[in-house]
């Protein structure tokens, strides 16, 4: 069963119930037009008056529609409140499908807000409620399961690389592989592609990390995905250097990619690879602009990343004889 057909059996209860309800002729109009024209689904949802959304199944359902259409429009998830009362709401009058939902999206939420443990447990919740779905409903709704399935393996990836735990992150990204295999066209399977690689690269294994890399990369091509195919190539250069390959003939290579995908202009997620290689070449003064730049433009930069930039800054601005800024680094970091 897929998430629309929820809601439209949903919609179908209240109106039996109730006649004709303003609020669910809206949410089942919004709903037709997830999977063709979600922005207009956005601007449907958008004009319910919430005062008109007044009871606990209305709103349950409410937020979990919303949610599903921000997704598709790649905005931030909101609702984290509201989704927490719909989990609660569901836990004791929904069916399997609406618990597991509900319970899947809230850990999306609570990952979105940096709440790891709050997100691992919706997660292993949404897990066991997906586990006790008739095969029947499977069955008849296979890719849109399979989809959600490598979906959450693919946070609770997220959630070991986090922590560090590389085997656990690459056990789950490697389930959510198998799962889309024969889904070339599937975003996700190329996504899935690049955070393997970004956990090779972590744990120090660069020849696997160039595999998942070049994987990607042949994803992203297939399918016309530049912004992601640059990701794939300039991520591989990295491991390059990682593996020895000298920096100079490194950012050679990436000033010609730089070139062909974004009109010679480095995105801000490279920055600080071109402040490690520019440190290595030499040029401090380049190793600083774009490790600075790097902290300027990010507001929110996971725990993990800001290590490694202060990290960084401390080698650079010793290597500048600026012993004080280093030092303040230094504190930072540690």
């Amino acid at each position: 069963m897929s998430f629309g057909r929820i809601i439209l059996l949903f919609l179908l209860f209240v109106s039996a119930c109730s006649g004709i309800d303003p609020v669910s002729i809206k949410m089942g109009k919004a709903e037709s037009l997830v999977a063709s024209n979600p922005d207009s689904a956005l601007k449907v949802m958008a004009s319910i008056p919430m005062e008109q959304v007044n009871t606990p199944a209305l709103k349950a359902n409410f937020i979990l529609l919303y949610v599903q259409i921000l997704e598709r429009n790649n905005l931030p998830l909101v609702g984290e409140s509201y989704m927490e009362e719909a989990v609660a709401y569901f836990s004791r009058y929904g069916n399997g499908e609406q618990k597991m939902l509900s319970a899947f999206y809230l850990g999306k939420l609570y990952a979105q807000d940096g709440n790891l443990y709050g997100a691992m447990e919706q997660y292993v919740l949404a897990e066991a409620a997906y586990r006790e779905l008739p095969e029947s409903s499977l069955t008849k709704s296979y890719p849109f399961w399979n989809n959600i399935m490598a979906r959450l393996n693919i946070g609770k990836g997220d959630i070991y690389l986090q922590r560090l735990n590389y085997a656990a992150a690459l056990k789950m990204y490697g389930m959510a592989a198998a799962s889309l295999a024969d889904e070339r066209a599937n975003p996700l399977l190329m996504e899935v592609n690049g955070k393997m690689g970004d956990a090779y690269r972590s744990e120090g294994d660069f020849r696997e990390a160039l595999d998942s890399y070049d994987a990607a990369r042949d994803l992203a091509e297939e399918n016309g995905r530049g912004k992601e195919l640059l990701r794939f190539l300039t991520a591989s250069e990295g491991v390059n250097f990682s593996l020895g390959h000298p920096s100079k003939q490194v950012l050679a290579e990436l000033d010609s990619i730089y070139a062909v995908y974004c009109n010679g202009k480095p995105p801000v997620g490279d920055y600080l690879l071109l402040s490690r290689l520019y440190l290595d070449s030499g040029n401090l003064t380049k190793a600083r602009f774009y490790a600075k730049e790097y902290e300027r433009l990010n507001s929110d930069i996971p725990d993990l990343q800001r290590s490694r930039l202060y990290s960084l800054l401390v080698s650079i601005e010793s290597a500048r004889a600026d012993y004080k800024a280093a030092l303040s680094y230094e504190r930072r970091y540690n």
